[in-house]
């Protein structure tokens, strides 16, 4: 017996890719407490999405113009 169902439409993931550019070129350096406490948040807030698979990658990038995280 033939299916009636039509062709299934698959939906592609939705891909982005977000650079964090500091506020200042050595700020990976010279962070404030608060800045420091905000950036642990963030961190967090990343590694959730990765437990969830929501995200695949996040992470700092060492680039010798300096470094900025994705």
């Amino acid at each position: 017996m033939a299916s009636n169902d039509g062709p299934r439409e698959t939906k592609a993931p939705s891909i982005f890719h977000c650079r964090l550019i500091p506020p200042r070129p050595d700020f990976a350096f010279t962070m404030t407490e608060e800045e420091r406490e905000l950036m642990g948040r963030h961190a967090d807030y990343l590694r959730g999405k990765l437990r969830e698979g929501t995200m695949i990658l996040a992470g700092r990038v060492a680039d010798p113009a300096g470094p900025w995280g994705c």
